[in-house]
């Protein structure tokens, strides 16, 4: 008999700020003992019924009703002549509590394990399990914590906000200037973010970019391929890290190679995790399974996640061709993904494509989005990638602000980045560039149109990733050395 147990029925019985708090985390099979798990029933459902704390003599009486053996009923009279007999005694409640945390902890492991092994010999009783969610079991159970919080008072917790607006851990910064000037410092953890462009624009190389970005200052990240192999998503990422044209990749020796992979991992204090769903085949459920995996097996737990991308993933909560139409059966992945970011604290980045409209366009908006405007309605950060012929010959990216929850979205709406396909990079211009096409739409139409060639930089005035400048247009367009 594990005594904390008579003891959480006994303050259950005398103590309402005790079971306003700890009840919510209790259960009928944490108590071994028939009568402790009789007598906890009937209390539970008292307080449950009635929302109120009961008395022995009601509780008495809810005894006689049930139909239960002589030996049960006369443990449960034992035990409530003993609380009568001590409810006076006074229990510090602080150790009520931690005590009943770690014994709600330990039974919900108990009843995990039991569970695991009866998944394991296939004389599981209960809805069947496969044994690959038997991570997701005791993972819960180790996760059980009876949190404190009831939510942020607006006056008392003044100083948890001020702390807020200065802890730089709790943003993801980029290493593009007019990026962190948009999104004051960069995106917060708990949070949706999205890259939009056309086909074949950027997306996956502004996310492998980003990816390698984070590596670089010491965040784990996990990326999440439901359209291109691991590999390929690993070579990109190679081409930005390793500092080596895709193409030349496979023209290193062996040697030459793991040299390069030893060298960044050295000075990258993060770690990266490629998985790869095949198209249309997964939802957040697995996700959530895998961050759990990789925690137990790995003692992996990302900082970041990126979706390579919404579009091609599934829906938990309906099947397509169902009850949701486009519009709410893409809202869902997004919601479901973004409450995701907030249950384990990290920030998700993915991508999404332009409808057919906003394929050709030079100032698109959010209602170009392709298949469903439920995806903007439920980012916090939007941001569309924009090319063009003219822009394409200067090596560089339009971006522009769409939807912004971490700035004003009608300051700096539009800004020019270089981009270097070879390498996976994106990097800063020449603040002298950006002055035309942050200007009014028609005058960013025009920059576009190339009517003011002098509005968009030139290679000239481009800065190179490494900080130097090509000489001339032919070295910037082959992805100079």
């Amino acid at each position: 008999m594990n005594p904390i147990s008579r003891i959480i029925i006994r303050t259950l019985f005398v103590d309402e700020a005790y079971a306003t708090k700890v009840s919510p985390f209790l259960h009928v099979d944490y108590f071994r003992e028939a009568s402790e798990k009789t007598l906890f029933a009937v209390v539970a459902g008292y307080i449950e019924k009635y929302r109120k704390l009961p008395t022995s003599e009601e509780i008495r009486c809810d005894l006689h009703k049930l139909k239960i053996a002589d030996g049960v009923f006369k443990g449960c009279i034992e035990i409530a002549d003993w609380i009568d007999k001590t409810k006076s005694e006074k229990i510090n409640f602080d150790w009520v509590v931690n005590e009943s945390e770690k014994f709600v902890k330990d039974e919900a492991i108990y009843i995990a394990m039991k569970r695991a092994l009866s998944i394991m010999s296939n004389s599981d009783t209960k809805e069947p399990l496969t044994k690959e969610a038997i991570p997701d079991l005791l993972s819960k159970a180790l996760g059980i914590s009876f949190d404190s919080s009831v939510g942020h008072n607006y006056f008392d917790d003044y100083q948890k906000r001020y702390d807020f607006y200065h802890n730089l851990e709790l943003k993801i910064p980029f290493d593009l200037e007019y990026m962190n000037k948009i999104t004051n410092g960069g995106v917060a953890e708990q949070s949706l973010n999205i890259i939009l462009a056309g086909v074949n624009v950027g997306k996956s190389l502004f996310l492998c970019h980003h990816a390698a970005h984070c590596l670089n200052i010491g965040k784990n990240v996990l990326y999440i391929t439901a359209e291109m192999p691991e590999e390929q998503i690993g070579q990109r990422i190679d081409a930005n890290l390793l500092d080596v044209e895709i193409a030349n990749l496979p023209l290193l020796t062996e040697d030459d190679y793991r040299n390069k992979i030893l060298h960044a991992r050295k000075r990258t204090a993060g770690t990266l995790v490629i998985k790869q769903y095949p198209t249309g085949t997964a939802h957040v459920g697995h996700v959530r399974q895998l961050l759990n995996e990789l925690q137990l097996k790995q003692g992996f737990k990302p900082h970041i996640i990126f979706v390579d991308y919404l579009n091609i993933m599934l829906p938990l909560r309906a099947k397509f061709g169902g009850d949701a139409n486009s519009y709410g059966y893409l809202k869902m992945i997004a919601e479901e993904f973004r409450g995701l970011a907030m249950e384990k604290k990290v920030t998700i980045w993915s991508a999404g494509q332009f409808n057919r409209g906003g394929m050709d366009s030079s100032d698109p908006s959010m209602t170009q989005t392709g298949d469903s405007m439920g995806l903007p309605a439920t980012a916090d950060f939007m941001i569309a990638a924009v090319t063009s012929e003219e822009l394409a010959k200067q090596g560089q990216f339009m971006f522009k602000q769409l939807k912004n929850r971490f700035g004003d979205n009608q300051e700096t709406v539009r800004f020019i980045v270089g981009v270097d396909k070879k390498k996976m990079r994106l990097f800063d211009v020449d603040p002298s560039s950006q002055k035309q096409i942050m200007k009014s739409p028609g005058a960013k139409k025009a920059a576009l149109e190339m009517d003011d060639e002098a509005s968009l930089s030139s290679p000239a005035t481009v800065k190179k990733y490494n900080g130097e400048k090509p000489k001339d247009t032919e070295s910037f367009g082959s992805g100079w050395k």
